[in-house]
């Protein structure tokens, strides 16, 4: 793959947020839910997202250097069965209050690593681990959550086309 990775500092971010977790294969369906309400709710309050961070994830509890040493079905399995802890996003150009089970995400700006990744969410495993071996190489530390923006949406989108950027925060 050879995804181009670079170090950026990131601006603040203010976003409406749903904190969810479950197995991989149960993703797609929470997140659609999730997104779902929080566009209903900006909706209703006649709120616009921020483009630059219109939909994304922050995924807690990462551990970089298990993910890293695993391979091919050890790591199809555990990324399978393993029980996620995330939040799905929508960024916000002003204050909302949020609706029942949501909340407002302040993220103050960062120093991470960013690549984008193209096709797939099923193989963006490989990107990571592009990420893992580059911060390794550099001895950069990273911390144990990331964030994924989707730059396209994949009911428009043929499979191949999807892009998600991942920032990978620096400790």
């Amino acid at each position: 793959m050879n995804q181009k990775i670079t170090q950026i500092t990131t601006e603040p971010i203010s976003a409406l947020a749903i904190h969810s977790y479950g197995k991989m294969w149960q993703m797609p369906g929470i997140m659609k839910k999730n997104f779902t309400q929080l566009k209903s709710h900006l909706e209703a309050h006649q709120m616009t997202t921020d483009t630059q961070t219109a939909v994304f994830c922050r995924y807690d509890q990462l551990s970089w250097d298990q993910l890293a040493n695993m391979r091919g079905f050890r790591m199809f399995w555990n990324f399978l069965t393993q029980t996620w802890v995330f939040a799905s996003a929508i960024g916000i150009t002003k204050q909302i209050e949020p609706g029942v089970g949501m909340e407002i995400l302040n993220l103050a700006a960062m120093d991470a690593l960013s690549a984008v990744h193209t096709g797939a969410y099923q193989t963006i495993s490989k990107t990571y681990l592009e990420i893992y071996q580059y911060a390794r190489a550099q001895q950069i530390r990273l911390q144990p959550f990331c964030y994924e923006f989707y730059l396209n949406d994949p009911q428009t989108v043929k499979t191949e086309e999807l892009q998600t950027r991942i920032w990978a925060p620096i400790q």
